[in-house]
């Protein structure tokens, strides 16, 4: 039906006198029917039946431009976002491309054959224009003084142009020349029909999406992207510039205001492409669209009232003023985090009863604070909607920071520090925390979950006896080390850990260690408390051995009023004069009475030095004054002081 309607308009023209295009133009205005012939014809070429259809209605189109006729120009440009999107998909359409540089050239250049220059200025409170005066704004005003104040006025226009002319089109002008039609297009969007634009938001969706996947909902890197497209027999993506992103943006703002269902699907296509490319200025602008289109009343065709209300002092009232919630105590916060850790440890362990297991892989990164890229931050930050001022800011704390190493005494050559942020502060962890976050998108398996806490990152894959576990660990496994590969991070091997959570006699064969150390807690693939326990035991067995044997004391201190006096290796230390005996008994009974100390097993005797010919000097002070510290609640402080020379 679209071809025989445009088959019929073709023909129509070509029949005109030269006296009757001035009438056939202002029909053509209203000419909706074939309108959309033409738009379905152009958005799919391959449907028609005839060859040479797209080749007649580009040569047209180009006819309706050069006529003279404001109508006929009009009616070529609404065609625009279609032409251009026909070819960047495919550009066999020879047609097609002659029309596009000629109406480029023709736009770029004015009638004395001059390159051409628009020019226009932001609004600005500041100044008048057709929507406000400026002079007429009262003194009471809210917002007058402090946008005044704080509100620069633009005596710099902004331009457009000049552009130069084109040839033909190639990879080199060819996103510069689609971002220029657009721009074009752009400026006659108010005389185009509702539907042209509902189609053309369509058509944007479809040159951003094209080559993605259609439930990627989440940023994907490059390489997962790369192999998804192999496998699946995607069609090759549309290569689109930040400019030209932008300029579809006003398309799809100006489609919102006309209540376009289409528009809002458009705009987060362009939101999910943006961010794959990290592009800050569509981002910025796009979030800028949703936030004023969230918070914005729909658009009412009901016509507004001509006068402006004045705005005073009295509409400010106590409700104007919010109340910020304060930070939650410290012990709710304490509850989370037990909380959390609670849950991690409880998640494999529930399901053992249902004969369902857990494979858990605990990965570690080598050096991770110190390798994350400065390049894929910023756009990680972009994509989590940072604005570029506090994009800069971070990019300076990081950039242009300088290194040596100190040997002897002696430095090396300084070097600037291309990757990695600085450790020791607030904020490094926070942007590591940013860096890593989107790990858990490369999950494809509903019974997998990826935590992570800090540097460390754990799996945890449920799985029945009778599932293909094998397949499903090494799927999770090539998509993480993906992850890991395309984020320029890389995983510690010798502190890499797995273990299997099952009671079953017979697991399966995977790599399962003895047992894993998370989070302070040893961990075994029965989850018993045997292993965790012994750890401790021999712990605390050798930090007992040590202090049984390392430190050699003379008879408890706890059974006499004054301390005694240390034994030594050093005969120069037993020369203590009976005058500072007296002074440090004093300065104890001023501190306060002296605490029993609780006997510890194995300090009440005294033990030689291991090891030939170690000299060690023992110190040991009890009680308080101006040898044992300062007095504290009426008691004296206890301390004890060991050194080893």
């Amino acid at each position: 039906m679209a071809d025989l309607l445009v088959l019929e308009w073709l023909d129509e023209f070509e029949s005109l006198t030269e006296s009757e295009i001035h009438t056939y133009s202002n029909e053509q205005e209203h000419n909706h029917e074939v309108m959309i012939a033409l738009y379905n014809v152009l958005s799919e070429p391959q449907k028609c039946k005839s060859d040479h259809l797209v080749d007649g209605v580009c040569q047209q189109l180009l006819n309706f431009y050069r006529s003279g006729e404001s109508h006929l120009r009009r009616f070529t440009v609404q065609f625009i976002p279609a032409l251009v999107f026909l070819h960047l998909s495919d550009k066999s359409y020879s047609a097609v491309q002659t029309l596009l540089v000629s109406l480029y050239n023709l736009e770029v250049i004015d009638a004395k054959g001059q390159p051409r220059t628009l020019s226009f200025r932001v609004p600005s409170i500041a100044q008048s224009s057709i929507f406000h005066d400026s002079s007429s704004l009262e003194p009471a005003f809210i917002a007058e003084n402090s946008l005044r104040r704080w509100e620069e006025c633009n005596t710099k226009l902004v331009s457009w142009g000049p552009l130069p002319q084109v040839e033909c089109i190639n990879a080199q002008n060819r996103q510069r020349l689609a971002t220029a039609l657009i721009f074009i297009y752009n400026q006659q969007l108010s005389n185009v029909m509702p539907q042209g634009v509902e189609h053309t938001c369509r058509g944007i969706s479809r040159l951003v999406t094209q080559g993605f996947n259609n439930n990627s909902d989440s940023i994907r890197s490059s390489i997962e992207s790369d192999i998804g497209s192999s496998q699946h027999g995607l069609l090759r993506r549309i290569p689109v510039s930040s400019p030209l992103l932008v300029e579809l943006l006003h398309i799809i703002y100006h489609a919102a205001e006309r209540c376009t269902s289409v528009a809002m699907q458009a705009l987060h296509d362009v939101v999910q492409r943006a961010g794959y490319e990290s592009y800050a200025e569509v981002l910025l602008a796009a979030n800028a669209i949703k936030n004023l289109l969230h918070h914005s009343p729909a658009v009412s065709a009901a016509p507004r009232p001509s006068h402006v209300p004045s705005v005073s002092k009295s509409m400010i009232t106590n409700a104007s003023f919010r109340t910020k919630k304060l930070p939650e105590p410290i012990s709710r916060v304490f509850v989370r985090v037990v909380n959390f850790e609670e849950k991690w440890l409880l998640n494999p362990i529930q399901p053992i009863p249902t004969s369902i297991n857990t494979y858990a892989s605990f990965l570690d990164l080598t050096k991770a604070f110190d390798c994350i890229s400065f390049e894929i931050l910023y756009k990680k930050l972009f994509y989590y909607n940072f604005d570029m001022s506090s994009v800069s800011l971070i990019q300076s704390y990081l950039e242009e920071r300088e290194q040596y190493v100190l040997f002897k005494n002696q430095p090396s050559g300084i070097r600037g520090i291309q990757h990695g942020v600085p450790q020791g502060s607030v904020l490094g962890p926070l942007l590591f925390l940013v860096y890593i976050n989107d790990l858990p998108n490369t999950n494809n398996l509903m019974n997998l979950l990826i935590i992570l806490f800090a540097d460390d990152t754990t799996s945890l894959l449920r799985y029945h006896p009778s599932d293909p576990i094998l397949q499903w660990t090494q799927s999770s496994q090539v998509r993480i080390e993906n992850w890991f590969l395309a984020n320029r991070l890389s995983l510690n091997n010798s502190k890499t850990q797995f273990i299997n959570f099952t009671l079953q006699t017979s697991p399966p064969n995977l790599e399962s260690d003895a047992s894993v150390k998370f989070l302070g807690v040893h961990l075994d693939p029965g989850l018993s408390w045997e292993t965790h326990i012994t750890q401790l035991s021999s712990k605390l067995s050798r930090i007992t051995f040590l202090i049984r044997n390392d430190i050699p004391i003379q008879d408890p201190a706890h059974q006499t009023a004054a301390p005694p006096i240390p034994a030594s290796a050093d005969p120069a230390l037993d020369s203590i004069t009976e005058e500072q005996e007296e002074g440090e008994r004093a300065g104890r009974a001023k501190g306060g009475a002296l605490k029993h100390l609780p006997k510890i097993p194995g300090i009440g005797k005294k033990h030689k030095a291991k090891g030939a010919g170690a000299d060690q000097q023992i110190e040991l002070t009890v009680g308080g004054g101006e040898t044992g510290g300062e007095a504290m609640g009426g008691e004296g402080n206890h301390s004890v002081h060991v050194s080893v020379v």
